[in-house]
């Protein structure tokens, strides 16, 4: 079984495809949003949570969201930059956001930079009794890593010990990475079933990785008396690959194993256009690139009419892969894309080699500006989705063929969007655009609903399910961030709509329209 994950840095972007190498794969529902949780690949395809049919506006937080909003259990870490008066200098920060309501529970900060959204990954906690008796494992225990700005990242665990023992007081592990930024983000990776790391990277090129691992201790005297009792509870931060901290090696030592064909395989690009992969089990001595392509090789297929085989080449003299890589449903495919030229490449994950190339405009450049996601369509084929800058003022949605490459439609988005659309388990996508229009569009390519809010729409929308009617059934909750002033949680409307306009804050809604 295959987990798949990306990550866009402003500087590199990551894509990993893990795969467990022992005999108890991570659950992949410890973190129910997508994109940093169960959907690894960054497809920003929610497989689990059907989607919102009926809009209307549950709750609207001040603030907006600089990057999407984690979503852990009941609340949304939200990266955010607070306003201040004039004299005061700007700083962002991690925003607390109830889902259910949208009050805020706190915040984490001041960081001066960019915050992004943080990685959530699970790390191994050992059990034993404190007379070195092994007594378990607990599975699907979160970390979080999180982007401090230009200046510092941070790796924030919570302790374990009242899981087992409520009445131990918790001991969370924080540690500030100092002068290692992680610009845009992080992703979680895995180097067997339970043995997670944050990956990140900055605008020098550097990779970094850190992860960890709890020993949770307990009293072998409560024991024998049919109690629990912890006595200690010890994080253990492990850097870059170079080993656990004190007796931790010894613990973890049999568990990493490298199982062949089960390799991870990380992938990395860079805004100089090459494209790495990396296999994060082996050891730090042999963490060399298994494969390396290039924006350059992968165009030199490329011909000025791909339509004529006869045509001149039409090969890429450079470009940047600065959109973030996507990967398929089975890991087996990496969507790469040449932004500036247009151009989307196929890419083999096993051994790097380009499966297809298309040009979204055979006679002119069309800049890539959001996207891949990838999704499936009515008929369950899988369907790749970028956001293309059509002219001046228009982009539009383009949907291709993950088999082929081919076209399959495109939709006029009705000005300029920078937005990467989100995917319900339907296939429907949800979208917005600079001028704060919010489109739900069909997997067929035809409008299901707009709404209009009050600021652009660049950060792609968050799908997650919330219990908002008390029957312990998950309903959808769509987080759109309209810039860096509104928030807004989307509902599904009970009934059907009535006519006319729904009340929303400095916007408003119509059921339908054109493409």
């Amino acid at each position: 079984m295959r987990a798949i994950g990306t990550i866009a840095t402003l500087g590199l972007i990551w894509a990993v495809v893990a795969a467990q190498a022992v005999d108890r794969v991570v659950s992949p529902d410890f973190i129910p949003w997508a994109t940093w949780g169960r959907d690894h690949n960054r497809s920003h395809y929610q497989a689990q949570i059907s989607g919102i049919d009926r809009p209307r506006v549950r709750w609207v937080a001040l603030g907006g969201a600089l990057d999407e909003p984690l979503f852990d259990l009941a609340f949304l870490w939200t990266p955010q930059m607070p306003a201040l008066s004039p004299g005061f200098a700007r700083f962002v920060q991690y925003n607390f956001l109830d889902a259910f309501s949208g009050g805020s529970a706190g915040a984490l900060g001041p960081y001066w930079g960019q915050a992004a959204t943080p990685a959530a990954f699970t790390v191994p906690v050992y059990v034993v009794a404190d007379n070195n008796l092994f007594l378990g494992f607990v599975f699907d225990w979160p970390a979080f890593f999180g982007a401090g700005g230009q200046y510092d990242s941070f790796l924030y665990a919570p302790d374990p010990g009242p899981l087992l023992d409520p009445l131990y007081f918790p001991q969370d592990y924080f540690q500030t990475v100092n002068v290692r930024p992680s610009y845009r983000g992080t992703i979680g990776a895995y180097t067997d079933g339970a043995l997670g790391f944050a990956f990140f990277g900055d605008n020098f090129g550097a990779i970094s990785a850190v992860g960890g691992m709890w020993i949770v201790t307990l009293s072998a005297a409560a024991l024998q008396a049919g109690e629990i009792v912890v006595t200690n509870s010890q994080f253990f931060a492990m850097d870059d690959f170079s080993g656990f901290t004190g007796a931790a090696g010894a613990v973890l030592g049999a568990t990493a194993t490298n199982t062949e064909g089960l390799s991870t395989r990380v992938l990395i690009a860079d805004h100089a256009g090459t494209l790495r992969a990396f296999d994060p089990t082996l050891p730090a001595s042999r963490y060399r690139p298994v494969w390396t392509n290039t924006v350059q090789r992968l165009s030199l297929q490329d011909r000025v009419d791909p339509n004529n085989p006869n045509s001149p080449p039409d090969p890429i003299p450079s470009d940047a892969i600065d959109r973030p890589i996507a990967i398929n449903a089975d890991g087996s495919v990496a969507i790469v894309c040449a932004s500036n030229y247009g151009r989307i490449y196929a890419v083999n994950t096993a051994n790097g080699n380009r499966i297809w190339g298309v040009k979204l405009d055979n006679t002119r450049r069309i800049p890539i500006m959001g996207g891949p996601s990838i999704g499936p369509d009515a008929s369950g084929n899988e369907t790749v989705y970028v956001v293309g800058r059509f002219n001046a003022s228009q982009s539009r949605l383009y949907a291709l063929d993950l088999a082929t490459g081919s076209i399959k439609w495109s939709f006029n988005l009705e000005g300029i969007s920078r937005c990467t659309p989100t995917i319900d388990a339907d296939g429907n996508l949800y979208i917005g655009n600079d001028r704060g229009t919010l489109f739900s569009i069909a997997p067929n390519g035809t409008l299901r609903w707009r709404l209009t809010l009050g600021g652009p729409i660049s950060v792609a929308p968050v799908l997650i399910p919330v219990d908002l009617n008390f029957d312990n059934i998950p309903d959808p909750l769509l987080i759109v961030a309209a810039s860096n002033r509104y928030l807004y949680a989307i509902e599904n409307v009970p009934g059907p709509l009535g006519g006319g306009a729904v009340d929303i804050p400095r916007g408003g809604i119509s059921p339908g329209g054109g493409r």
